[in-house]
């Protein structure tokens, strides 16, 4: 799995050497997904996260520079990344349902293996239209361009400070909705906790040893879940 930097500062040249990083690897990922090379599921879920740190990477920069830009920019990795979404659910469908039922052993149920069958054929259905997508979403990482401001490290560090707070407080306002009982889903929930991982894992290095247990916890509060929603989307399927 690839390990993907954190920004070298607080400063505006700093941040765009981060996201250029981040652009390269997708753009590298949804070329071979396009050429056909490689495993598709990987290159879309890769890409995939990709677009996710480069969205939370960019709603903190909005709170810095308060540029139209930064909307531009993320509204682009969000388009990406719903060109893909349809093969990653497959994808994840069908590996629900096999951590859920176990692989195929040639004694199941008929009707298991007519589910499994379906699944089966409509995650590579999806494997060969997300190729079809890759040049789309290529176009729409064009877009993903910091823009010219220029900030110091103080601001920088002021403000996105209180960007995450407020990233902190929508997700206990979302925790507090499924406690009280307001609502039946973990589905928000678990976006905002991702957004608050992949914010933390966009921060400069030099708090990359304060954050680290934080980015842990988060990662495996988003996967359990993550495991949840996923069995969630499995029933509604």
């Amino acid at each position: 799995m690839a390990k993907y930097p954190v920004s070298r500062g607080w400063e505006s040249e700093d941040w765009r050497e981060w996201l250029g990083s981040h652009r390269r690897e997708a753009e590298r990922r949804l070329q071979e997904l396009e050429q056909g090379k490689g495993d598709p599921v990987e290159h879309v879920h890769e890409v995939r996260k990709i677009l996710k740190r480069m969205r939370a990477g960019m709603r903190l920069l909005c709170k810095v520079v308060g540029s139209d830009s930064c909307e531009t920019v993320r509204a682009a990795c969000r388009d990406a990344g719903r060109l893909l979404a349809g093969s990653r659910d497959q994808a994840v469908r069908l590996q629900t349902f096999e951590g859920v039922v176990g692989e195929d052993d040639g004694e199941e149920e008929e009707n298991v293996a007519v589910v499994r069958r379906r699944l089966e054929r409509e995650a590579r259905k999806a494997d060969t239209g997300a190729g079809g997508q890759a040049e789309s979403a290529l176009q729409l990482l064009k877009l993903t361009k910091i823009p010219a401001d220029r900030w110091t490290d103080e601001l920088g560090a002021t403000r996105l400070h209180k960007a995450l707070r407020r990233l902190l407080k929508r997700a206990r306002t979302e925790y507090l909705d499924i406690h009280n009982g307001h609502s039946e889903t973990f589905h928000e929930l678990r976006k905002r906790v991702k957004d608050i991982y992949y914010s933390l894992s966009a921060l400069p290095v030099e708090v990359e040893g304060e954050v680290g247990p934080a980015t842990k916890k988060l990662k495996r509060l988003s996967d359990t879940l993550g495991v949840e929603n996923d069995i969630a989307v499995l029933l509604e399927w």
